[in-house]
């Protein structure tokens, strides 16, 4: 397969074109060029800015598009232009943030989504985030018609620049008395990103469709159980 992938030089996107080379498939990797720029020099690389220019990517054919990084759903309609059909299926990785608060634990992809009142703009807020990827799934459904959207939860593993989860480990691994977050008894799950990208690229070999929030098996833990 042909296999465009938008922001392929970090963390879960990493992943996913390393898998993707692994299995025989044509890589392009499109970014900015400021993180990983030496990766895989087997893969094609276009640079660009999702905030600046695209325009790259007014040449080529893939067979499907891994949208690693748009944000608000001007990303999504400026890529869905620039390819003008070229991009083959399109996978749009989403978040577990679109989810409207607050939510019993068991909830499905059909629950309610989270809202921004009035012209959302495009700051990204702990308050917005959501909402905008909100936007984003939608736009992605009106651009693109059948497409995969994925909802992942906490996404850990090696190549994690964040530190999010990491920083826990070590600091519990580091001994002493810790002061953890609550409540204590709010369950927690997270996934790791080598499955996550794993388990994306099986779904863009199958040609397949529809919104999947992802998540570890049950049962998830708490801080308690940590």
């Amino acid at each position: 397969m042909e296999i465009l992938v938008l922001g392929g030089t970090r963390f879960i996107g990493r992943h996913l074109v390393s898998d993707a080379l692994a299995h025989g498939h044509r890589v392009t990797v499109f970014h900015r060029g400021r993180t990983g720029a030496s990766l895989f020099p087997e893969a094609e690389h276009v640079f660009g800015d999702r905030n600046g220019s695209i325009e790259a990517l007014g040449r080529g054919w893939w067979d499907a598009t891994v949208d690693m990084c748009a944000f608000v759903p001007r990303h999504v309609r400026e890529l869905s232009t620039q390819l003008a059909g070229r991009g083959g299926r399109y996978l749009l990785v989403s978040s577990l943030s679109v989810y409207a608060a607050p939510q019993q634990y068991g909830y499905a992809e059909d629950a309610p989504l989270a809202r921004l009142d009035g012209d959302p703009g495009e700051e990204i807020t702990e308050e917005s985030y959501g909402g905008l990827k909100v936007l984003c799934e939608e736009a992605a459904h009106d651009c693109f018609g059948e497409c995969l959207v994925i909802r992942p939860t906490y996404v850990v593993g090696p190549l994690d620049h964040s530190g999010r989860f990491s920083y826990w480990v070590n600091r519990l691994a580091a001994g002493g008395e810790v002061l953890a977050p609550g409540p204590a008894t709010e369950y927690f799950q997270w996934i790791d990103a080598r499955d996550l990208a794993s388990w994306m690229l099986t779904l863009v070999e199958g040609d397949r469709t529809g919104t999947f929030s992802v998540a570890a098996p049950f049962p998830p833990v708490t801080s308690v159980r940590m």
